[in-house]
């Protein structure tokens, strides 16, 4: 065995006596204040990660799905035409109807500007609509009169059931708001994002008022004090009808959570409310020494004063280490469990990394694709020149944001909406890009179905009445200009006008 060899193992050997002396000493001389703010410390941080995700979870699965298909439907132009003939028409159902089905609501809803539904689906299974039904009292309504749209919990009206409402402006070509869209959810649809929580967790409306819970008492207790104002308008808009709203006890004083612990809360995201995910850590244990214990600790801390320094230097050492370490498990963890697939090339475009959202969307495998370039995934059906000019957007340094029309591994043809992104190192200089692809083929379909029901009879195929009557301007105007005549024929199909 050579010399330097020798040396290698004894400085590993001395290495590892080090830092196991070391690890004596912090536990001899650590008192029990350091050691339960430790052990508070790292399960705050589960705590606070978990309710993150929980956050995110509930603000993709639930408020950008609804949001995104509300807006949708509020824009749609035969909800406009019901709104502006006051009742319900045979293509305004058909849309209702639809977006229930896309979003999994309790039901979907129009009403007019006077606070008056008239288009409406059926109410879950039973055998009732909405029409007719008179809701100007409602926030939620008052609000997106107003031009903003708004999410708002309650016990519903006519249905008596917990759940939350989504409701959007419906503008006019000029504009104007004209109606109100709205989509009402289950409450039980977060109980259900909540329920794989181990302690108490919660979420809060911007109010501050528990409307889903893992723990059912929590429901209906508020968080912060409510002024007298807010109690008015929570009776006046019968928002919780024959519900007693409760203090959340253990949050309303500052001294009782000194004295019960602390609390951890993740804000989610959405446009015009503050909603928020908390949960109390209760972690919490007592840490005491006997006197003979307290004198020993007390020894120990004379006998390795010297090495507190040193002792100290390796601790933040090892802290920083495993901290980085945490937040790199804590990335990968997120990149592979992303509801979108993600890709890494390096700066050649080659690929290094794809998640396992890729995989199953593409069919490929890591290993398949590991140094070949995207292009293996390209369907024919957009042009050379608009993949040229992505790139070009890219080695200048710059964020790209699209769709694609890509091919999976058994030639089955899919659309991806993407984000594509440099990234650069501490000199500027690029190293690599990164791709988050969100799959978008029943998005491209739906709104090729709704453009269809838009210009096309159900019924018959044949073109409906407006696009007739848009089709014959066109010609009137065409051979007006051109000195042209055209011929028009009627024709009843099977009595039908």
């Amino acid at each position: 065995m050579g010399l330097a060899k020798r040396i290698l193992i004894k400085e590993k050997k001395h290495h590892i006596f080090l830092m196991s002396f070391i690890a004596i000493c912090v536990v001899g001389i650590l008192n029990y204040y350091l050691v339960y703010e430790l052990s508070m410390q790292s399960r705050m941080w589960e705590d606070r990660m978990e309710i993150s995700r929980i956050s995110m979870e509930i603000d993709h699965l639930i408020f950008d799905r609804i949001q995104e298909s509300l807006k949708s439907m509020a824009s749609n132009e035969d909800i406009k035409e019901s709104v502006a003939l006051n009742h319900s028409t045979k293509h305004s159902k058909h849309v209702v109807d639809t977006y229930k089905e896309i979003t999994k609501a309790l039901v979907c809803y129009i009403i007019n500007i006077d606070g008056v539904v008239v288009e409406s689906t059926i109410y879950k299974d039973e055998k009732y609509n909405f029409i007719g039904n008179e809701y100007s009292f409602r926030p939620y309504f008052m609000k997106a009169l107003k031009g903003i749209s708004n999410i708002y919990p309650a016990i519903g009206v006519t249905s008596k059931e917990r759940g939350v409402y989504f409701s959007n402006p419906i503008l006019s070509n000029e504009n104007e708001v004209v109606g109100v869209a709205v989509i009402k959810i289950s409450g039980t649809d977060f109980d259900h994002i909540l329920s794989g929580f181990k302690g108490e967790i919660f979420v809060a409306d911007d109010q501050g008022i528990i409307f889903s819970s893992n723990k059912k008492d929590l429901l209906y207790q508020y968080t912060r004090p409510l002024d007298q104002e807010t109690i008015n308008q929570i009776t006046m808009s019968r928002q919780f009808p024959d519900i007693q709203l409760t203090p959340y006890s253990r949050y309303m004083a500052e001294d009782k959570i000194q004295r019960e612990g602390r609390f951890v809360f993740a804000n989610i995201k959405m446009d015009n409310s503050s909603w928020f995910t908390g949960t109390k850590n209760d972690h919490t244990k007592e840490f005491t020494l006997n006197e003979p214990q307290y004198m020993l600790v007390i020894a120990m801390n004379a006998v390795i004063g010297i090495l507190a320094i040193f002792i100290l230097f390796m601790y933040i050492t090892i802290l920083k280490e495993r901290k980085t370490e945490y937040e790199l498990k804590k990335m990968y963890t997120a990149i592979e469990q992303s509801h979108g697939s993600i890709v890494i090339t390096d700066e050649q475009g080659n690929i290094e990394y794809v998640n396992k959202k890729f995989e199953q969307i593409t069919g490929y495998t890591i290993k398949e694709v590991l140094g070949s370039n995207p292009r293996i995934l390209k369907s024919g059906v957009q042009a050379e020149e608009h993949y040229r000019m992505v790139w070009e957007q890219l080695t200048k340094g710059k964020v790209w944001t699209g769709e694609f029309c890509n091919k999976k591994k058994n030639g089955e043809l899919y659309w991806e909406s993407t984000l594509i992104s440099p990234v650069k190192n501490h000199k500027g200089v690029i190293t690599n890009y990164i791709a988050i692809k969100e799959d978008i083929s029943e998005r491209k379909i739906m709104d090729e179905k709704l453009n269809y029901y838009a210009r096309f009879d159900e019924m018959t195929g044949a073109l409906n009445r407006r696009t007739g009557l848009q089709l014959l301007a066109e010609n009137m105007e065409r051979c007006k200009k051109y000195g042209k005549v055209f011929c028009l024929f009627f024709i009843d199909v099977n009595n039908l006008k």
